[in-house]
């Protein structure tokens, strides 16, 4: 059987020395039916095009057998060319079985398995989302799975739409169309020379400071690097020959442009000047004032935006205080929050509190040492407002308080919880700060600072959201001292978190519609006069059904904006 393989870049070569150094090689599907293909779970609908509509989702599977079986595996890029497509929410899952061999039943099941949770990506598309190619890292379980498949010379994993609706299609090229899907596939054979990883920012990271660090950290055998940087297609070698010490390096620049994108890569040597390449990273800048959009579509803005939050420093009122305070590295809860909260398209009604620094839902954590985010490593599902090695029992002046309260704020019912004189892990240093996250019930999070105390080391903390597995989030800062005094950050919900709502008018009333949520019980129904708030819910309670009129609106100048939540299931599309 020919093999249909292509080396797409070939970064080092095997010196008269012996040594090899990382390799990326293009990986396709070979040229036979159902190498790509759909299936609804009865029979396979088609042995090449990969379909995610109504009853139908597909998978790719890619010969990997250029690869040696005993190479380290550092990344998996998947490159598709997407044919017919309308708003689609879909996801790329791990396949075990066997694609040329297994039933359509067996196909099918371990297509849709890890739809939800497991995915290598999980996307929610807008409307504007297009044909044509797409490209998007798989992540560090393809390259676990990968990695353990290289002896059976493939690679699969599913494309299954999570709307199953005929509406919402996405479909894709295969192995028999005009653009063929291949992934692109950085590994580092056995007893290289291994290149600089772990990047920060993140590749691909679009809420980075103008002014700021690169980090990495170093593979085997370096001796000596070079580092490249710069606009992207116009990078500049900025560090040459400079020795690797530690186990990462760092380089810091400032003055970049807002909005451009820059890329970077970091060169190793070893004491004979063999080298080995990183992948090329690259990122966007933005004014510190702003931030986002993440995939689920969170943005944030802090007091400096025009557009932003006022900081307004909310006092506690009936003083609800967490007794006795968390130990040093615990996590105490849950606590009600009073309303229905939608976090990263689930509702919660409880948090959990972390001693180092972050609310969580769905249970507790209480790890101390912070991370980029979005990250896979657990803590996820967390709100970080300052995560450190922090320790509120370290309160030598007897004057460390948490309070949270359920309140009114600007209009809005909102969960308070408030952080007085919280001090820092001892051996830290004897800082402290006083901040406070307010969680609204539409979903927005706002993160309120108002002193930074003693010294408190403002480099080494986290500041953002992140979603139940890791894989999208919003990072305001990671170790680059962007928080100061008397500042608020807003992170807005976006409106993808809600139900459409339709809106016919009917003389000086406005009759709202809106599609059942499956699993819903109650609605509630908000509107407002302007797109950022405050929001109010029509009635005192929940209202049920799929409609409401909003009456005796009267003058034809408002603009009103509305938005549904629906109890006890996740949000529907908007």
């Amino acid at each position: 059987m020919q093999k249909n393989i292509r080396f797409a870049v070939l970064l080092v070569f095997v010196f008269a020395a012996g040594t090899m150094f990382a390799i990326t090689i293009q990986c396709d599907p070979q040229g036979v039916a159902r190498w790509t293909g759909t299936t609804n779970g009865a029979t396979i609908t088609d042995s090449s095009e990969v379909r995610g509509w109504h009853n139908e989702d597909g998978w790719f599977m890619f010969d990997i057998s250029g690869i040696p079986d005993d190479a380290a595996i550092n990344s998996v890029e998947f490159h598709g060319y997407v044919n017919a497509t309308n708003h689609p929410w879909w996801s790329m899952t791990p396949i075990t079985c066997d694609p040329l061999t297994a039933d359509a039943a067996t196909l099918f099941a371990d297509i849709i398995a890890e739809e939800d949770i497991g995915y290598y990506l999980y996307r929610n598309e807008a409307y504007d989302y297009t044909t044509g190619w797409k490209v998007y890292n798989l992540g560090a379980q393809a390259v676990i799975d990968l990695q353990a498949n290289l002896g059976n010379d493939w690679f699969a994993c599913g494309m299954t739409s999570r709307d199953n609706a005929v509406s919402y299609p996405i479909n894709w090229d295969g192995w028999n169309q005009t653009n063929v899907p291949y992934v692109i596939v950085d590994y580092t054979p056995v007893g290289a020379l291994s290149p600089a990883t772990n990047p920060n920012p993140l590749n691909g990271a679009n809420a980075v400071s103008r002014d700021g660090t690169l980090t990495w950290d170093w593979g085997t055998i370096n001796d000596t690097y070079d580092l490249w940087f710069g606009p992207v297609g116009a990078a500049t070698e900025v560090v040459t020959g400079s020795a690797c010490t530690d186990t990462s390096g760092s380089y810091a620049y400032a003055g970049l442009t807002a909005f451009a994108d820059y890329e970077w890569w970091v060169i190793s040597y070893d004491i004979d000047m063999n080298s080995a390449s990183s992948p090329h990273w690259d990122f966007t800048p933005c004014d510190s004032t702003q931030g986002g959009p993440d995939t689920f579509g969170y943005t944030w803005y802090n007091s400096n935006d025009a557009a932003g939050p006022t900081y307004t420093w909310i006092d506690p009122v009936i003083r609800t205080e967490m007794l006795p305070l968390p130990g040093d590295d615990t996590f105490v809860g849950p606590f009600a929050l009073g309303f229905d909260f939608c976090f990263y398209g689930n509702t919660y009604n409880e948090f959990y509190f972390c001693s180092n620094g972050y609310l969580m839902f769905g249970g507790g954590s209480s790890s101390l040492s912070n991370q980029n985010l979005p990250n896979a490593s657990t803590p996820n599902n967390i709100i970080a407002w300052f995560w450190n090695d922090l320790d509120p029992a370290n309160d030598p002046d007897n004057d460390t308080h948490i309070y949270y309260e359920t309140r009114l704020v600007g209009g809005d019912n909102a969960c308070v919880v408030t952080m007085e004189n919280y001090h820092e892990y001892p051996g830290q240093n004897s800082g402290k700060l006083t901040c406070q996250v307010i969680l609204f019930e539409n979903g927005d999070i706002k993160l309120q600072y108002q002193s930074f105390d003693g010294g408190i080391v403002m480099t080494s903390a986290s500041v953002g959201i992140e979603n139940i597995d890791g894989t999208d989030g919003l990072c305001y800062e990671y170790n680059m001292n962007l928080l100061s005094a008397e500042t608020a950050i807003l992170f807005h919900t976006p409106a993808s978190a809600f139900p459409d709502v339709l809106i016919t008018m009917s003389g000086d009333d406005a009759v709202l519609a809106w599609d059942a949520v499956t699993g819903a019980v109650q609605y509630h129904v908000y509107y407002a006069t302007d797109p950022s708030g405050p929001w109010a819910e029509f009635g005192d309670s929940p209202i049920p059904g799929l409609t409401y009129t909003h009456t005796g609106i009267g003058a034809t100048d408002v603009k009103y904006f509305y938005y549904v939540t629906a109890d006890d299931t996740a949000p529907a599309r908007r």
